[in-house]
């Protein structure tokens, strides 16, 4: 499922909170998250940027069980079945996106709390092709220290 899908999905089933007052990428949404607690948001007018900030979509076994598609009682076996049978990745050719010059001041990148050290991704997945071992994926915290760099936390 496409993550616009996932976002169509959980608003039809009621489960999106849709937060149509000007927001901040400083503080502001972070303490929203916060406030309600895990439940999917949508952010629609963040200030200074032009694309909405979705959150908490994936923050409980429910969630990820709608972006699978699947019933929250397969969630364990399917994950299972994944890792035991992993699949190369679909390549797909599109025209659906925007090219950018490399510039994370663009994107609508969260600062958390006054005692971070910048703005970061809290969980983003980093892709890897090592020429020994493959496609790797996994989780990171990814912290923004210029236009085209970030910092790993692993």
């Amino acid at each position: 499922m496409l993550f616009r899908e996932l976002i169509e999905k959980l608003d039809e089933k009621g489960l999106l909170i849709r937060i149509k007052k000007a927001v901040d990428v400083k503080y502001e949404i972070s303490t929203i998250m916060k406030m309600l607690d895990g439940k999917p948001l949508l952010f629609e007018n963040v200030k200074g940027y032009d694309m909405p900030v979705a959150a908490n979509v994936c923050s409980t076994r429910e969630l990820v069980a709608i972006g699978l598609d699947k019933k929250k009682g397969e969630l364990l076996q399917t994950l299972i079945n994944a890792l035991e049978n992993p699949k190369p990745p679909e390549v797909v050719s599109t025209s659906d996106y925007k090219e950018m010059q490399p510039d994370l001041s663009k994107l609508p990148i969260l600062t958390y709390y006054p005692f971070d050290g910048g703005p970061y991704v809290a969980s983003g997945i980093v892709v890897i092709n090592d020429e020994e071992y493959g496609l790797n994926a996994s989780y990171h915290r990814a912290m923004v220290i210029g236009k085209d760099k970030m910092v790993f936390r692993i």
